[in-house]
């Protein structure tokens, strides 16, 4: 089986909780993964580890989910990775996981939290 046949993942907010646990467990069914992150690159390359621990390859590849105006740039850096990792243009799963945690009840809800909720901006 040649590399761009393997089935392919890309998981937003890759580097940790669900999204970790999505790669790593994704990984065990056979399947490679691009894992994007923020600001934690580390994590993020961690997690690539693991993955290909067992047997699969990953990749990283910083995407802020809140930057829409970056989306352009974040699309051509990841068509250079699928090409360059495994001769395809395409992914076959998306893993929409990117997210933030905000903790205040509803009434103590600023504005401004409410705005990063919404755009899905990643933190940390």
């Amino acid at each position: 089986m040649t590399s761009n046949t393997h089935r392919l993942a890309l998981i937003t907010g890759g580097s940790r909780g669900l999204g970790r646990s999505a790669a790593l467990a994704l990984a065990q069914d056979g399947v490679d993964t691009v894992i994007t992150y923020k600001t934690q690159i580390d994590t993020a390359r961690s997690v690539a580890q693991e993955v290909e621990k067992l047997g699969r390859k990953a990749a990283v590849i910083r995407l802020d989910t809140a930057d829409v105006a970056a989306f352009p740039e974040f699309v051509d850096g990841l068509r250079e990775i699928l090409m360059l990792s495994w001769s395809r243009e395409s992914i076959d799963f998306l893993i929409n996981n990117a997210g933030i945690g905000l903790t205040a009840p509803i009434a103590q809800t600023s504005v401004d939290m409410f705005d990063q909720l919404i755009s899905v901006h990643l933190k940390g």
